[in-house]
């Protein structure tokens, strides 16, 4: 169940490239062609550097894997920069340092306010919209926004303003999410050429049969995408 428990947070939470309108992690720096990739899959990365690459530079930055410096040589993977023609060595052991400093020398405009909690508006709407998506991808309870404790850190620590929301009202705020989730999927997979599928079968502690079924594509940005749907099959004996 933790397996699939991650990769509905992703579904839900992530949205996949050129997803939904609904993702609330931020966008990241669209690859620019087939020798680029997105920041969270870097070539030239180790596994443990890769899982890292969520720094809000890549939202300015693009890795190239083999890029090719004036003389026509492949140097290497580099991050470029997406607004002028700046790169940066990139391997396993290199931080952001670099990037970091050009955008804020450079390109500080691109990033004004970016970090200004002044400007910050509380939205109880939006505020219910990311309760829903947490729900929902972290399998937590409906009564989860309903906890007066959870009310009392969120008033205390975060938002004076913050009232908490009752099960019934994240029951259909989850509902309302997953309709425009399942929406902008279909609209996604009604592009793709072809899709690759598997399934895993397993019964719970209350003998509960379960069918998890995972779709395998590659998106128009050249890149491996899956997207699991777990629901309860009465086929499954115990």
């Amino acid at each position: 169940m933790g397996f699939v428990g991650e990769e509905a947070a992703s579904n839900i939470v992530g949205g996949g490239p050129g997803g939904s309108g609904t993702e609330p992690l931020g966008s990241t720096a669209t690859p620019s062609g087939p020798g680029s990739t997105r920041a969270a899959s870097n070539s030239g990365l180790s596994g443990s550097k890769r899982s890292r690459c969520h720094s809000w530079v890549w939202n300015h930055f693009t890795i190239k894997e083999n890029f090719k410096n004036e003389s026509g040589i492949d140097i290497g993977p580099r991050s470029v920069c997406n607004y002028c023609d700046t790169h940066y060595k990139r391997r396993s052991t290199n931080g952001v340092g670099p990037e970091q400093r050009h955008i804020k020398k450079k390109h500080a405009d691109k990033i004004a306010g970016a970090s200004d909690s002044s400007n910050f508006v509380y939205s109880k709407k939006k505020m219910r919209h990311g309760l829903a998506l947490y729900v929902a991808a972290a399998e937590q309870p409906f009564t989860f926004g309903d906890d007066i404790r959870f009310e009392y850190f969120v008033q205390n620590y975060l938002n004076p303003s913050f009232a908490k929301v009752s099960r019934n009202s994240t029951r259909s705020d989850t509902k309302k999410a997953h309709s425009e989730v399942k929406k902008d999927l279909i609209s996604e997979l009604a592009t793709v050429g072809a899709i690759g599928f598997t399934s895993d079968m397993w019964s719970g502690i209350n003998n509960r049969g379960y069918i998890c079924v995972t779709a395998h594509y590659i998106d128009s940005s050249w890149a491996l995408q899956k997207k699991n749907y777990y629901f309860p099959f009465s086929g499954v004996s115990s």
